[in-house]
């Protein structure tokens, strides 16, 4: 098996006076063949919602003035040494 391993981080910072609502959208892989496997190693869960059939995931949370969060996203795809793996 081949493992293509990728992450990343997402910060986002309130810059404004009152506390404001963020929404934070993003997207993990999901399998379209039964030759590869999408594991997700990271990610967080507070205030997550994850639609499984589309990796869509949606976080919704309030920041402080100045206050900062970070999303740290982890996610595995293994193959067949042989395919080809487009879009990583």
């Amino acid at each position: 098996m081949r493992v293509y391993k990728r992450g990343y981080t997402i910060t986002v910072e309130n810059f404004k006076p009152g506390v404001e609502t963020f929404t934070v959208h993003d997207q993990i892989p999901v399998s379209q063949k039964g030759s590869l496997e999408v594991t997700a190693l990271r990610l967080p869960q507070q205030n997550l919602e994850q639609n499984k059939e589309t990796g869509e995931l949606t976080w919704t949370f309030d920041l402080k003035p100045q206050e900062k969060k970070t999303l740290t996203v982890a996610f595995n795809v293994e193959c067949d040494p042989k395919a080809e793996v487009v879009g990583l």
